[in-house]
């Protein structure tokens, strides 16, 4: 992932399966291929609520160099945090599961590409995800 620190470390191993010590940790940080520009925003169209869930939909990114949607949620009383990651230049919904606060939820997204390059922001969608049926209340017919 660019932007977080790896540390690397090598050892030789012979054809007997002798295994020597581990050498001194490397350290690198990858970062964004500046070369490759970065995928165009998706339009996310809209949401529908779910028991505890909301379904979002947009439009599937048609770019040759394009990796994964990111889509990012922020409860009643939260901050944004990253609910989903996307696979698939084809797909275009995903469901986001265990919205249990209470309320309108607020997602967005963006693409990243192979080089690591991400987006800019969609617009934003509120979604209000349903509560958990509770048992014998109404349209409960096993009362």
């Amino acid at each position: 992932i660019n932007g977080h620190n790896y540390g690397l470390r090598l050892r030789v191993v012979n054809t007997s399966g002798f295994a020597g010590n581990f050498g001194n940790t490397l350290y690198a940080v990858p970062s964004a291929n500046p070369n490759i520009p970065p995928p165009s925003a998706p339009t996310l169209n809209y949401g529908s609520g779910g028991v505890e869930s909301a379904t979002l939909y947009w439009n599937a990114n048609s770019e040759v160099d394009f990796l994964k949607y990111e889509v990012f949620y922020k409860s009643p009383s939260g901050s944004w945090t990253l609910g989903s990651n996307v696979y698939g230049v084809n797909s275009t919904s995903t469901t986001i599961r265990g919205l249990r606060i209470p309320g309108v939820y607020s997602f967005k997204m963006r693409a990243r590409n192979i080089a690591g390059n991400a987006s800019g922001y969609s617009q934003t969608v509120d979604v209000i995800p349903g509560e958990v049926p509770t048992p014998g209340g109404p349209g409960d017919n096993n009362k």
